[in-house]
């Protein structure tokens, strides 16, 4: 197996929506060409981690490395798709 390069790294995510915690200690390594797959119950934060990866809200504890700010110049492509979406 060939060792794959970390792209994005999730350490301790923590995020509450006031009074409300809406995920506790996310730590997640997302490696080169990994295809990862995010599900859960209803409620259960999925959205509020994407976009928190996205800076559609700000987080509240942890980090994210590197800065989603920084991930200029990628291009996305869905399995199976010709073209980048």
């Amino acid at each position: 197996m060939i060792a794959q390069e970390k792209k994005i790294v999730i350490k301790n995510f923590s995020f509450y929506y006031g009074g409300v915690q809406a995920l506790r200690e996310v730590t997640l390594d997302i490696l080169s060409n990994e295809i990862f797959v995010i599900f859960g119950p209803a409620r259960s934060g999925k959205t509020t981690l994407l976009k928190s990866l996205n800076r559609l809200t700000d987080l509240t504890f942890g980090r994210v490395t590197p800065e989603p700010s920084s991930w200029t110049g990628s291009t996305f492509m869905m399995p199976g798709s010709t073209s980048p979406n």
